[in-house]
Order: structure tokens, then sequence, then C-alpha cells
């Protein structure tokens, strides 16, 4: 008995030969080198898991939640099993016999819960935690109360990234105009993130381009889906699609790999429901990175730029959707700027969505390496092409003296010759 989905096993998960090749590209692997901690290990626990043979264990679901899922063992595979898929079905099962502590289901229904079901209920999240940060409060607390808070709490509150308020308004179009997209502003990104938004709305325009930003797009279920929170993901999915629908077939763009890649698996996602598959299909489709779609379009001349770049390549672009060229093909058309190749540029810098919150010792050890590589090379700027990825990157090179960019930061400083959004060193 076969599985419908090609390459999975009447368990729902991929037939893994076990050959081992996925070994060397996982980044938990070198960390922790023990079997559970790969891929390899970690179906074999689905499987046993899904066949009744493993018990439910808090140390299953650990070995679980310790994967990235940044899906490098997807590009290393030679029968192309679809791991990702996989995980997120034996996180969204353990989530019922192994449900998390109730604080931490506390914290989800209220964030990604409440907070994500609209526009202003995320901005008045995100406002609160910056103000909490501005005034100080989060210091004060920490010397008051440090041998009452956990250690993780402590950190935590370290981690948070500061806020870049709203995103401005769309800036005109430079005519000619040369066709239209819907652009998907993403969440949280969207407040933390905001200049870069903004810089991407002013690539678009420079080029001709008409954009138009659907307000009712809030989320589009990324960071629920990676946590096994299946049936918040699927809600979110049908609401970004029926939000974009009125735009037409234009090209739905985005600045984020995490995002991208989860918009053009919505038929996965989604698959089984007769109102919506075909709807998501249709989607889909029209799902652009962004710099898979300047890639495909003659820009307007862009200005010179000295600097020795090093671009890091965001897992959820290079493995999930297979996206390797189409960004060094657009910085080789910035005169002046000299790309130097960063080692281990395909390997995740420890971000991974909501990953580097919730295991940060992981995390922190793989940013270490990232930035070691980085600060070992010497770019002037280190460029991603994914919001969380920045995020983490401009808190590992903090005081080095590098900064770190998003790719479309770049272009907008290469058209306006200056920068419209810093970070890092």
């Amino acid at each position: 008995m076969t599985h419908p989905v090609a390459g999975l096993d009447r368990f729902g998960h991929p037939s893994c030969v076990l050959c081992g090749l996925c070994l060397a590209h996982c980044p938990t692997y070198r960390e922790f080198p023990l079997e559970v901690a790969s891929p390899r290990g970690r179906l074999a626990l689905m499987r046993g898991l899904a066949s009744g043979h493993l018990e439910p264990t808090r140390q299953l679901s650990d070995y679980l939640a310790l994967c990235l899922a940044c899906r490098a063992c997807e590009t290393a595979c030679p029968a192309n099993l679809p791991y990702g898929l996989a995980l997120e079905r034996a996180r969204a099962d353990l989530r019922t016999p192994r449900p998390p502590s109730w604080m931490a289901r506390l914290i989800e229904r209220f964030t990604l819960g409440w907070a994500f079901e609209s526009r202003a209920r995320l901005g008045l999240l995100v406002g609160t935690m910056d103000l909490y940060h501005r005034l100080g409060l989060s210091t004060l607390v920490e010397r008051l109360f440090a041998s009452m808070l956990p250690p993780r709490l402590r950190t935590l509150s370290r981690l948070l990234p500061r806020c870049e308020g709203p995103r401005p308004p769309a800036p005109p179009l430079v005519p000619p105009e040369t066709g239209t997209v819907a652009f998907m502003p993403g969440c949280v990104a969207d407040h933390y993130l905001a200049r870069t938004n903004q810089a991407t709305l002013l690539v678009l325009a420079r080029n001709g381009v008409r954009t138009v930003v659907p307000e009712e797009a809030v989320c589009c279920g990324a960071l629920h889906q990676h946590r096994g929170l299946l049936d918040l993901a699927r809600e979110h999915a049908r609401r970004t699609i029926a939000a974009f629908e009125p735009s037409g077939d234009v090209a739905v763009v985005t600045n984020s790999a995490g995002c991208g890649a989860t918009l053009k698996e919505y038929p996965r996602l989604l698959g089984g429901d007769p109102a919506w598959e075909e709807r998501a299909r249709r989607f889909s489709a029209r799902v652009r990175d962004l710099t898979e779609f300047l890639a495909g379009r003659e820009l307007r001349p862009l200005g010179p730029l000295p600097y020795r770049v090093a671009y890091d390549d965001p897992c959820h672009l290079l493995h999930a959707q297979g996206i390797g060229a189409a960004p060094r093909e657009v910085l080789a058309r910035v005169p002046g700027l000299t790309l130097v190749p960063l080692p281990e540029s395909d390997w995740c810098c420890g971000s991974a969505g909501l990953y580097s919150l919730t295991q940060i010792e992981m995390s922190q050890s793989i940013l270490a390496r990232k930035v070691e590589n980085i600060v070992q090379l010497g770019p002037d700027v280190v460029l991603t092409a994914n919001p969380g990825c920045l995020l983490h990157l401009r808190m590992g090179l903090a005081g080095h003296g590098i900064r770190a960019m998003h790719l479309v930061d770049l272009l907008a400083e290469s058209y306006w010759q200056r920068p419209v959004a810093t970070g890092g060193g």
C-alpha cells in the first residue's frame, strides 16, 4: 500500500533508503552528531511513531523539535523525498499526545492565534513589545528580578529585534509603466523590516512596476505550519488566497524566502479540500520570489557600488524553492560590485522562523559558525533574501563592522546612491 503523495510510504512518511547522503548536509547533526539529530534518524522516529512501534514521548518530541526544517536534506536526497512535509505532519500528530506546556500554549494562543488574526492586532503586539524595550523596562525588570527570571526568558528578551515602525505608503511609479504585481508584505517583517519592504516597493516602482498590496493579507501561515499548527496554517492560507484573488492573475511577489516557500506549497497544505484545492493551485502558480521576478526582467540601469559583497542563501529559497542563481544574476547587474563566494553559503544561519527563540542554544551555535565564515571572508556587506535570516545575521554581526542587508536594500542603495535600510556592524 502506498501513500497518494509521491515518495511517501503507507504511513505518510518518506521511504528513506538509509543511504546517509543527507548527514553531511544537516546543521544539527554537525553540531550534535547522533543519529536522532539527523534527517535519517528523525525519519526513523517518524515511521516508528506512525506505525505505533514508538510512544509519543517528550524525548521523541524534543528530537523532532531540534530540527531546523531547513530542508537541506531534500536538496541532498537522491530520491527527492519530501522530508519537510513529513516533519510538519509528525509535529502536528505529536501535539495531541504530547502538547506543549500550558505556558507555551498560552503564548501560542495569544501570539500565533489572537495577534495574527489582523494587521492591527499584530501591530499592537509588536508596538507594545518595542515600547517595553525603548523605555528601558526590559533592563529594569531583568535587574530587579534577575534571580527569579529563568535564564531562557532573560535570553529571549535580549534576542527580540527592534521595530522599524509601520511600512510607509507605496512610492510613485516611475514611467513608463511596465506591469503590475501584487506584493505580500509579510506579518512580522512588515513591522521589524518596514524599510526593507519600502525598498522593495521603491525598486519595483523605479522599474515601472505598479504594486498592489492587499491589506487583508496578514500572514501566510509559515510560522504556524512549522510549529505543527496545521489547522491555523490552513486558515491563514485561505485568507491569503482570498485577499489576493481580486488582483487577478498578476504575479504575487514576496521578498521573504520563508513566505514564498509556504505560498508556493499551498496546494499541498490545502490538498483534499474541494473548495480550496484548485484556488490554491491557481494562486501558488502566481507566486514569485522578488529575486526570481527581477532576474526575469530587463531592469533600469543601476548605479555603481564599490562593495565586496557576500551572498548567503536562505534555506527556504535555495532548498525549498530551488532558487540559487537568480539572486546572483541580479547582483551581477550592479556596476562596481564584487561578489565574493561565502563558504557554506548554502548552510542555515540558525534563524529558521521561531527556532531562534525556541531552540536558543542550537540556534546560537549554528549562527556562530556562520558569523565566523563571514568575518574570515571580510566582505563590506553580507546579503540575504529573507527577513528572518537578515535579523539573525544582524544580531550575530553586531560589532564586526560588516553590514547585513536584504538584497533589495542594496538595489535601492544602488539606484538612489544612499542607504535606504541599514543594519549590522
